[in-house]
C-alpha cells in the first residue's frame, strides 16, 4: 500500500515532534532547593573551604546518583527556615 506525499510528510513531521518532545523530557531536572544554615556537623559555613558537612555531602551524592532531580544547596538562618518552610517559600 502506497502513502500519499501528504501522509509521508505527516508521519515523519509526528515523529519529529515525539523525538523532540522525548528529548527535551529527558534532559529536564526539577530543581529541589536544600535549605541550610550552620550547624556542625550537617552544615560547616565558617572557614576558607566554603559550605562543607554531611548536608552538602548528602546533596553531591544524590545528584551523582541520579538525574531526575538537581539539589541545590540554599543558605539561609534558623530563623528564616522556620518560617519559609510551612510556606513552601524559597528565592534565588
Amino acid at each position: 500500500m502506497m502513502l500519499s506525499k501528504f501522509n509521508q510528510y505527516l508521519i515523519r513531521f509526528t515523529l519529529l515532534i515525539i523525538l523532540g518532545l522525548t528529548s527535551l523530557a529527558v534532559h529536564s531536572e526539577t530543581i529541589i532547593k536544600v535549605g541550610g544554615y550552620e550547624f556542625p556537623p550537617f552544615v560547616n559555613t565558617k572557614n576558607m573551604q566554603g559550605n562543607h558537612g554531611a548536608t552538602i555531602d548528602m546533596i553531591d551524592s544524590l545528584n551523582q546518583i541520579q538525574s531526575d532531580y538537581l539539589f541545590e544547596y540554599y543558605p539561609t538562618s534558623s530563623k528564616r527556615r522556620t518560617w519559609i518552610f510551612p510556606r513552601g517559600v524559597m528565592t534565588s
